[in-house]
């Protein structure tokens, strides 16, 4: 079959057609041949390179800011970094165990049935994990191997898995009346050889007819934040240019496969800055707006309290009657009895004793409880003043649902 991975530089869908191929069931123990991944772990012989070495244990290791920079330099003038750039570096790559390399990207991102068979190895030659070369396990068929020219697919071995990346690049658009590559026109009988074949490209409308007519399974990659991806997928070739097709086939979110990060050089060559999508910019947008919102008309309905309600505050005269109640002929706060002022019902601060005469009296400047959730675990009571008042949660969340009832306040005319 064909298979086909599309998407913008960034989109993941490289290290996705990467993915599929390691894990793809129907692929195991089969030969894998690539062409256009840039220093793929998977291969053994990029591992037992200097290259390998160089940008799969040394770069990972080093800090050194210079190093860093010779680096950038290098990849400026569009190559990789070699031997003849670092050769202070010869002592330490002779020490370069390559079949370790191999087999950590192996047990990072192959499925646990591939390891089982590993381990398999071990037990029938009778001999631990770190004992093991890369010829004990050649035969498994775990690794990749990369062939140089892609217009020389078909005469790879039969039943070997293919992947290909970037092929518009190989197999562009071709003008009317031209006539068919021979390496085009074979993907008309790839199935007769037993290959399957992973084709990546940016956009399929930059590749031959011929080629697209025959994908079978394409799925389309859109960068959705900083770690997860929008995938379209179907049976046929997905029209990416098409808002109303791509509405009706759907899209699922997947989480971008941390495990297969650096397995291939594009993640250290890697430019590209993951943006925020427009639409969840625009949620986050609206979500900062509804929360000002929300705080703003909090403290607009608590100044409002406080300027409607009368203050907790009276006449001289009242005042020098509650002084004399509250200090029992004392002017001391060490002679204040404190219950005055618990209330009898926690949610009912005016119920305190210290407000018993002036209720009798009828006046009103009582102290009110106003109170808002913002979800079942935060609720915060606040008096006409503006300040805190401790209920229970319960009590809170009760009286923000359902309000407060005031038993003394005045009829309003709207009611009479």
């Amino acid at each position: 079959m064909l298979y086909g991975f599309s998407g913008l530089p960034g989109a993941g869908k490289t290290l996705n057609a990467v993915k599929f191929t390691c894990e793809e069931s129907m692929f195991q123990g089969r030969q894998r041949y690539y062409n256009g991944v840039p220093l793929l772990f998977f291969d053994y012989a990029v591992c037992d390179s200097f290259k390998g070495w160089f940008y799969g244990v040394f770069m990972p290791s080093t800090d050194n800011q210079l190093i860093h920079k010779k680096v950038k330099r290098i990849h400026k003038e569009d190559r990789y970094a070699e031997l003849d750039d670092f050769p202070f570096l010869a002592h330490e790559y002779e020490k370069h165990q390559p079949f370790a390399l191999w087999l950590k990207w192996i047990k990072r991102c192959y499925p646990a049935s591939a390891l089982k068979d590993i381990r398999d190895v071990c037990t029938m030659l009778e001999i631990p994990e770190h004992e093991l070369t890369f010829s004990h396990v050649e035969h498994l068929n775990l690794h990749w191997i990369q062939f140089d020219n892609p217009h020389k697919w078909h005469e790879l071995p039969h039943e070997s898995v293919i992947v290909i990346d970037e092929i518009q690049d190989i197999w562009g658009t071709r003008s009317a009346g031209a006539s068919v590559p021979k390496a085009v026109e074979e993907y008309a009988t790839h199935r007769h050889k037993g290959f399957d074949l992973v084709l990546i490209s940016q956009d399929f409308r930059d590749c031959d007819v011929f080629i697209r007519r025959r994908i079978g399974n394409h799925k389309h990659y859109l960068n959705y934040g900083l770690k997860y991806l929008k995938v379209w997928e179907d049976h046929k070739l997905i029209p990416t240019d098409d808002s109303k097709a791509l509405w009706r086939l759907g899209s699922k979110k997947i989480a971008k496969d941390s495990r297969f990060f650096g397995v291939y050089l594009s993640a250290v060559l890697h430019t590209h800055k993951p943006k925020l999508p427009r639409k969840v910019k625009l949620a986050l947008y609206v979500a900062v707006f509804a929360f000002c919102a929300m705080a703003g008309g909090i403290t607009y309905v608590v100044n409002r309290l406080t300027v409607d309600s009368p203050e907790v505050a009276v006449n001289e005269s009242a005042t020098q009657s509650e002084t004399a109640t509250l200090t029992d002929n004392s002017n001391s706060l060490a002679d204040t009895d404190f219950k005055l002022f618990t209330p009898r019902v926690d949610s009912l601060p005016f119920t305190a004793p210290v407000f018993d005469d002036r209720i009798a009296q009828g006046e009103l400047s009582i102290p009110q409880l106003f109170c808002y959730a913002t979800d079942i675990a935060s609720c915060k009571c606040f008096t006409q003043q503006g300040t805190r008042y401790n209920v229970t949660q319960s009590q809170c969340l009760n009286i923000a649902q359902f309000g407060s009832f005031n038993y003394f306040k005045n009829q309003d005319k709207r009611t009479r």
